[in-house]
């Protein structure tokens, strides 16, 4: 929105968590993206509806993402703040049937 500095969307968040060498499992995939947003900013994407003929432009609130590894699943939810220069995120574990 006008005047936001945010830097990162959800899928530059999960890209940049999956490259990072030092991040080797769910909870630090979570981690390493919801301090990542809260730091640089996060923003969600919008969608140009001028295509199909309407003049308007929807924006996302947010995104839920599902990080798992081994033993553990995780749901990542994420939504820009209302300064525009940082986010409000919470994850929850799952449980893992063995």
């Amino acid at each position: 929105f006008l005047g936001s500095t945010a830097l990162l969307e959800v899928s530059e968040l999960s890209q940049i968590a999956l490259e990072r060498a030092r991040t080797r499992t769910a909870r630090e995939a979570i981690t390493v993206m919801g301090q990542l947003a809260e730091r640089h900013g996060y923003y969600s994407a919008e969608w140009d509806l001028q295509r199909a003929g309407l003049d308007m432009v929807l924006g996302e609130a947010g995104e839920a993402l599902t990080v798992t590894d081994p033993l553990e699943a995780w749901v990542f939810h994420i939504l820009p703040d209302d300064t525009g220069t940082s986010a409000v995120w919470v994850s929850s574990r799952g449980i893992m049937n063995e």
